[in-house]
């Protein structure tokens, strides 16, 4: 969820990327072998997270019934500009 709201921010221009700001909150770091991602690990992870998140938008959506269904390609749509 925080990745979507984080590209949405980032098509609206509301993420400038002058200007970091730390609130204080404190993060356990591990940089283990398993944990740290080179560029292309880390998009053919994103791949994968985004094939099992659309995976189950559509079991969800298999539960409704039919009239009820929603459209979860936005993210996608917003992407190229286009409208919902």
């Amino acid at each position: 969820m925080f990745r979507q709201f984080h590209l949405l921010c980032r098509e609206l221009g509301l993420l400038g990327g002058e200007l970091v700001a730390i609130d204080g909150t404190k993060l356990k770091a591990v940089n283990s072998a398993q944990r740290n991602f080179s560029a292309e690990q880390l998009a053919k992870l994103l791949t994968r997270i985004d094939a099992r998140l659309a995976e189950f938008l559509q079991a969800l959506d298999n539960r409704r019934p039919a009239g009820r269904r929603r459209d979860h390609g936005r993210r996608d749509s917003r992407r190229t500009g286009a409208k919902d």
